[in-house]
C-alpha cells in the first residue's frame, strides 16, 4: 500500500520570516497574508513620525485607526504582564506606528525595570541572611541560632518580623523590600530571641515602649551600624 505523505505549509505570515521583529509583519509577510485572504488590504506599517505625515492623508488616517484599534485591544484584552513588557508584540507595534507618547513609553519603561529591580534583589536576600546571620549570632552572644523562615505576608500586612517563643521560629517578609531594612528586622527579631532565652519576654513584651522591645530597637541599630561598616555594599 503506497502512503502518500501530506505536508502543510505555514504560511509566511505566520511564521518568525515574515514577521519584522520590531512588531507586525514584514513585506513578506504581508503578501503571504493577501495572497491567502483575496481582498484584502491589509499594507506594512506606517513608521512615520506623526509630526512628518500630512494630515488628512492616507497614512496618517491608517496611523490613526491602527493606533486606536491596538490600544483599545491592549486595554481590554491583553494580560498585565504583556502591558507591562516592552518587547511583547503589541508594544512592539505601537513604537513601530509611533501610537504611544513619549510619557507612556517611560512609564512603561519604569515598570519593567522596577520588576527587573525586584527579581535581582529577591534572588538575593536569601545570601544577605545567610552571611548576616553569623555576624548578629556573634554580636549577640547566642549559642544556637533559631529558624529563621523567609514569608510573603504576616499579620495585617504592617508586620515585617516576628519571633515566636512556642516554635523558637523567626518569620521574616521579604519581598519588596530593601535588604538593608530586612537585616534590620532580622537583627530586631534575634534580640526578642535571645530575651526570651534568658526568660525575660512576657506577654507584654511585644507592646510598643516596654522595656524588652526598647532594648531591641537599640539592639537592632548598633548591629546594623556594625554590620554595615564592615560590608559597604
Amino acid at each position: 500500500m503506497k502512503v502518500t505523505e501530506i505536508i502543510v505549509e505555514t504560511a509566511a505570515w505566520q511564521k518568525k520570516s515574515g514577521k519584522n521583529k520590531n512588531g507586525g509583519l514584514n513585506k513578506k509577510g504581508v503578501a503571504s497574508y493577501r495572497k491567502q485572504h483575496p481582498g484584502s488590504k491589509l499594507q506594512t506599517a506606517v513608521t512615520t513620525k506623526p509630526s512628518k505625515l500630512k494630515k488628512g492623508s492616507k497614512s496618517a488616517k491608517r496611523r490613526k485607526s491602527f493606533c486606536a484599534r491596538m490600544k483599545g485591544m491592549k486595554k481590554h484584552n491583553t494580560s498585565a504582564k504583556t502591558k507591562n513588557d516592552p518587547n511583547s508584540r503589541i508594544n512592539k507595534s505601537l513604537r513601530k506606528w509611533h501610537c504611544e507618547s513619549v510619557e507612556e513609553l517611560q512609564d512603561m519603561l519604569m515598570i519593567a525595570e522596577s520588576k527587573i529591580f525586584e527579581i535581582m534583589h529577591e534572588s538575593h536576600k536569601n545570601d544577605f541572611i545567610k552571611s548576616f546571620l553569623p555576624f548578629a549570632k556573634e554580636h549577640l552572644g547566642i549559642e544556637e541560632l533559631p529558624i529563621v523562615k523567609i514569608v510573603d505576608y504576616l499579620g495585617n500586612g504592617t508586620t515585617f518580623g516576628q519571633f515566636n517563643p512556642e516554635d523558637q521560629t523567626i518569620k521574616i517578609v521579604t519581598k519588596g523590600r530593601h535588604p538593608k531594612d530586612v537585616l534590620r528586622t532580622l537583627a530586631h527579631e534575634l534580640v526578642h530571641y535571645k530575651q526570651d532565652q534568658e526568660g525575660q519576654l512576657d506577654h507584654t513584651s511585644g507592646e510598643t515602649g516596654s522595656e524588652e522591645e526598647n532594648e531591641a530597637n537599640a539592639q537592632a541599630g548598633v548591629i546594623m551600624r556594625d554590620y554595615s561598616e564592615q560590608n559597604p555594599e
